[in-house]
């Protein structure tokens, strides 16, 4: 990891990571207990750095231990209680409750009056993101603020841990140690019958979208962003998690709500083209001969019997009867039918027996038409989804070079880096 980095981009990254993380595992929080979550995201967030950095554990003295164990011991509370204190409370109440173990540290290692100002608005602003007028349950109330307890001790924690391990052997073992100290829970809650999670190859596969995303990603670069900017400084900035959870949470809404009307969309296309015949039966020299409707050429004379559907679009030149286009034209009653008058393609023939000369065969009928607009449609945007695309294509990447540049002036200038924030 280059030291390039601005600290304050580390530490927007892991938010941002995580988010999307929680975002892309919300389903595995309904298929199994909370402590069963935390113990697959750390688990394998454990595997993938341990992978990665595979990190020496001979000649560890007692304090690199010491460090390690009391950062797995904070991590593992951060998830395993908050994922028992969502199960009680609203989730924007939890983590307004969360938030004040990291606004904590902001505010006790906050040396100016005026950096205790914008720890307040971080505050505030964590508040009305998360506020519920619902009535809340005291446990779930505790659980979230243990969880900000563990969190806070994370945010004191790790840069120790970054000083007494090289690079992010120390973190690894951490996320080793609390997936060992999740291990009795998660099998005492299999043993007693809670176990069709362990079965279910979903399950894994969102476990370890969830242990790279929102662990094995975000923490060694909160790791690196706190070993160069203070505890206070670090506490404020999580306060963004919340709106950085908003703003993936309407991202990824937006793009599953496209991606579902595409979906049905393309069934609305499958079911039109099931709505043409499949056979037909033509007059050939007097006699009847039933083909394949897609080998059916121009002026061939269709015979349609009550209740078989026209092969193809055309014009009656003998017969009459009532015809059914309710599933083409929209139709609630049957047309009426002579010689001379037009028939649809897929439109069912009711009562009389028709001959039908065909107009207008396979991918030239209206119904093969209709197929290939909605086709059109699915790729294109409304002109407002396109000059919102638009917008947030240039709008997003400006405000955050802006951010950073006013970020960067104020340092230069003099002020410290809580009030530059």
């Amino acid at each position: 990891m280059r030291r390039g980095f601005p600290p304050v981009l580390l530490v927007l990254m892991a938010t941002t990571s995580v988010q999307i993380g929680s975002s892309l595992a919300k389903g595995l929080f309904a298929v199994t207990p909370p402590q069963v979550a935390a113990w697959l995201r750390i688990l394998f967030a454990a595997v993938i750095l341990g992978i990665v950095f595979r990190p020496t554990l001979r000649g560890r003295s007692r304090e690199q231990w010491l460090s390690a164990a009391g950062y797995g011991v904070a991590l593992t509370g951060m998830s395993a209680i908050f994922y028992l204190s969502i199960q009680r409370i609203p989730v924007g109440m939890a983590v307004t409750f969360e938030f004040l173990g990291p606004l904590t540290v902001a505010a006790f290692g906050s040396k100016r009056r005026r950096d205790l100002i914008w720890v307040a608005l971080a505050a505030l602003r964590v508040v009305l993101l998360g506020i519920s007028p619902a009535p809340l349950e005291p446990v779930g109330v505790l659980l979230a603020l243990l969880a900000g307890a563990c969190w806070g001790a994370y945010i004191l924690l790790t840069p120790t841990l970054g000083a007494r391990w090289e690079g992010f052997s120390g973190l690894t073992v951490g996320f080793w140690i609390g997936a060992i100290l999740l291990l009795p829970v998660t099998l005492a809650t299999a043993i007693s019958g809670e176990y069709s999670w362990a079965l279910d190859p979903g399950v894994w596969g969102m476990g370890l979208a969830l242990g790279l995303l929102s662990s094995a990603v975000p923490f060694p670069l909160e790791m690196r962003a706190l070993q160069r900017m203070s505890r206070a400084t670090f506490g404020v900035l999580t306060s963004l998690e919340p709106a950085a959870a908003a703003l993936v949470a309407f991202l990824l809404l937006g793009r599953w709500i496209e991606a579902r009307s595409k979906r049905e969309a393309g069934s609305a296309v499958r079911a039109l083209l099931e709505v043409g015949a499949k056979e037909a039966t033509i007059l050939r020299d007097g006699t009847e001969v039933a083909i394949p409707a897609g080998e059916l050429s121009l002026n061939d004379l269709i015979v349609v019997r009550p209740g078989e559907k026209v092969a193809a679009d055309g014009v009656v030149v003998e017969g009459s009867s009532a015809v059914d286009a309710a599933v083409i034209t929209g139709e609630s009653l049957p047309v009426e039918v002579g010689p001379g008058s037009a028939v649809v393609g897929g439109s069912v023939n009711t009562t009389g027996r028709l001959v039908v000369k065909a107009t207008a065969v396979g991918s030239a009928t209206q119904v093969a038409q209709i197929a290939r607009l909605v086709e059109a449609a699915q790729p294109g945007k409304a002109r407002a989804q396109r000059l919102a695309d638009r917008i947030t294509e240039f709008f997003v990447p400006a405000v955050l070079v802006l951010s950073m540049l006013t970020f960067m002036v104020q340092l230069l200038v003099g002020a410290g880096s809580t009030f530059a924030l």
